[in-house]
């Protein structure tokens, strides 16, 4: 009999989690398992993508407003009754909790729904709890309703076993992983978007694509853009995404006379054609756990830079793979960009092996593999 699976976010609608969470939910019920999956706050485009594969989305809905970044009922434990009726009556084997305060009401809500394993992701590499050791055993409670703890790389495995010790033998990893063939785009797709964003044959094209927010340092990338050599020739620089910093960042651009150069694009539904279109793509984080464009980019045979932060130093091999700098070190960004603009062989030998390792390593294939293990040896020991 096939594993019943409830996999609960917050939302489906941006950012890493929401695709790995979209990606994997279509695998396992392509595969023939039973996954349902709960939403907290919206739906978001990644649900509406999966409903129509046949995926079932429940939808708490505490915040419609999919835009917002903040919700304005976040830590409503209103939530916790409807969460406890989708999950009792699913009858589910797994559930699968990602992201605060998803975890928190998940592990509320499991005292209440006592027939379930329950598994949860760990995303990152920090969060604001972790700077008060106050919320310590919060988060040891909270965890310690999980039978086991799946990180998405090394780093962020041992930045959680920093912060709680006591969890070691629970914690697994499976990384981040991604479908190759997603990202073969039809030309004329790309040839359409690139008309529509007004990129002609002589642009050379940097894509931005994250969240909008101090610790995926889109303000590091404008440092850098003043940096390039006059050498660089026409520059098209794409920023797809949303969040806090949106306004800043574009009066910043207006200020530095990037507006020319820098467009923004806000929330995307079309990144496997965006990355057709870039030359490159740019990650200059602060902080990481292991991001999910960049295994998107690689896929897309495009060479990465970023900052060497997180897990992502565990994906690029520098050099080979990709192309890594110091965190916050703007005129490393800058060389690493001219560089790779310059040198055809050195960006057809990282475009060449990104793919390779990403085929290898974090394809879909390999890691629901190891995702699926996990669940039986949770259900093996209950």
């Amino acid at each position: 009999m096939a594993l019943r699976i409830l996999q609960v976010v917050s939302r489906l609608t941006y950012g890493g989690a929401a695709a790995l969470i979209a990606q994997w939910a279509t695998y396992l019920h392509k595969a023939g398992y039973q996954v349902d999956v709960c939403t907290i706050y919206s739906k978001g485009q990644f649900g509406e993508k999966l409903e129509q594969e046949g995926v079932t989305i429940y939808n708490l809905n505490l915040d419609p407003d999919h835009r917002t970044y903040q919700p304005r009922r976040k830590y409503d434990f209103r939530v916790v009754r409807p969460l406890v009726h989708v999950m009792k009556n699913g009858s589910y084997d797994i559930i699968h909790a990602h992201l605060f305060p998803t975890s928190l009401f998940v592990a509320v809500a499991s005292y209440f729904a006592l027939g379930p394993s329950y598994v949860i992701s760990e995303h990152s590499i920090s969060n604001r709890r972790r700077r008060l050791r106050a919320f310590k055993f919060l988060d040891y409670v909270v965890y310690s309703r999980y039978a086991r703890i799946i990180a998405v790389s090394e780093q962020v495995r041992q930045a959680l076993l920093r912060w709680l010790p006591g969890l070691e033998e629970r914690v697994r990893m499976v990384p981040n992983s991604v479908d190759p063939e997603r990202f073969t785009v039809p030309d004329w797709q790309v040839h359409r978007v690139r008309q529509e964003l007004g990129i002609t044959k002589r642009d050379r094209v940097i894509l931005y694509a994250g969240r909008l927010i101090y610790d995926k340092g889109p303000d590091v990338l404008l440092k850098a853009l003043l940096g390039l050599p006059e050498q660089v020739g026409s520059l098209k620089v794409l920023v797809a995404g949303d969040g806090p910093l949106d306004k800043d960042l574009r009066r910043q651009v207006k200020s530095l006379s990037l507006d020319r150069m820098v467009t923004f694009l806000g929330l995307r539904k079309d990144v496997p054609i965006l990355l057709n279109v870039a030359d490159l793509v740019v990650m200059p984080s602060r902080r990481e756990g292991l991001p999910m464009i960049l295994l998107e980019a690689m896929s897309a045979r495009k060479p990465v830079i970023a900052a060497a932060v997180g897990g992502i130093p565990e994906v690029i091999e520098h050099g080979i793979s990709g192309w890594l700098v110091p965190a916050e070190d703007h005129r490393a960004l800058a060389k690493g960009i001219a560089l790779l603009l310059h040198s055809t062989d050195l960006y057809n030998t990282l475009s060449n092996n990104a793919y390779q390792r990403v085929h290898m390593q974090y394809s879909t294939d390999v890691t629901i593999k190891k995702l699926i293990g996990i669940y039986y040896e949770v259900l093996s020991t209950r």
